[in-house]
């Protein structure tokens, strides 16, 4: 199935060699209009107007799932070989309820983003859990799509004080 897939990702995907790569960006709370953002290779990379930095193999992505039915399937991203002493401030700037956003796409032979990658994974943060280690910690976060609102019980009620607020 192409989905939304360009002719350029489609051509990359059905080439001999796929170079598949992952683009993630997490809002955090020190810096809302400049959201943490990673990509799954070494180094910096421009894509979208903006430069992601690499995790390389410190990173991880759960597995995406889908289904056919409305269910909200969550994903974790996990960054590893996070310095001791910056755990505080990871943590203090990753809250419940922040945006985000995983793009699966590919690179060309010279190493380019091929155009428009595409958009696998659209949530927000539920959880984040640190796993400390003698020097290093691995932070993970849960991420929950935006279908688990159809979950949560709804506060509105029929009476007048309620449809007077509306």
């Amino acid at each position: 199935m192409a989905r939304d897939l360009t002719a350029g990702m489609i051509a990359e995907v059905a080439a001999a060699a796929l170079r598949p790569v992952a683009f993630v960006e997490v809002e955090v709370v020190s810096s809302p209009l400049a959201p943490v953002r990673v990509w799954s290779g070494y180094g910096s990379k421009s894509w979208n107007g903006h430069t992601w930095l690499g995790v390389g193999h410190f990173g991880g992505i759960s597995a995406i799932a889908e289904s056919t039915e409305v269910f909200a399937n969550g994903i974790k991203l996990t960054l590893s070989g996070i310095p001791s002493d910056m755990i505080t401030t990871a943590l203090a700037d990753l809250n419940q309820g922040l945006p985000a956003t995983v793009w699966l796409g590919a690179l060309s032979e010279a190493e380019a983003v091929v155009a428009d990658p595409y958009e696998a994974f659209s949530g927000r943060v539920d959880l984040v859990q640190v796993v400390e280690g003698a020097d290093t910690a691995t932070i993970e976060i849960s991420v929950e799509n935006n279908l688990i609102d159809l979950q949560r019980p709804r506060e509105l009620r029929y009476t007048d004080a309620d449809q007077q607020k509306l």
